[in-house]
């Protein structure tokens, strides 16, 4: 049975208003709170297992297995419900927080180590280092050699 709500959401006319990304996002965000609401979670339950989602992130993201299905499974959530309920207690997502932690460390590891960008990128837990690097450039808008060459530069 669809609840009238979800319905609504899938009415041509209220997809037809999502003038960008974020309104489409705010509206799938609706229709996964309605869906999510018929499997209940005990708030506290929810707000544990999150909080113990992000001390386990905080410890280790530099895992290169690291992944949000695996986290979901390890705490008993849906990849769904562990994103949504993520963002609602932290304000960013998991993915976007996991990419945040090795960001700062990576930009650490540049400003404070002579390692390769090979070895920088495996300390955070990149597989492969053209990977890493085209995340930092969207992360920091230049490569992490060009940061590390910048704070030679600042340094002078």
């Amino acid at each position: 049975e669809i609840a009238l709500g979800t319905l609504n959401i899938y009415n041509v006319f209220t997809l037809s208003s999502c003038h960008s990304i974020n309104d489409l996002d705010n509206l799938l965000r609706t229709l996964c709170h309605g869906i999510l609401a018929k499997t209940p979670i005990e708030p506290d339950d929810e707000q544990n297992a999150i909080r113990q989602v992000v001390e386990y992130i905080n410890d280790h993201f530099t895992d290169p297995d690291l992944s949000m299905t695996w986290l979901a499974d390890r705490y008993g959530l849906s990849t769904a419900k562990l994103s949504m309920s993520f963002k609602e207690l932290t304000q960013i997502s998991p993915s976007d927080y996991l990419l945040m932690l090795r960001m700062e460390k990576d930009k650490e590891l540049l400003a404070q180590t002579d390692e390769t960008i090979k070895d920088v990128s495996a300390a955070v837990g990149y597989y492969d280092s053209s990977g890493f690097i085209r995340r930092f450039k969207q992360y920091a808008s230049i490569t992490p050699l060009q940061y590390r060459h910048s704070l030679k530069e600042g340094e002078k």
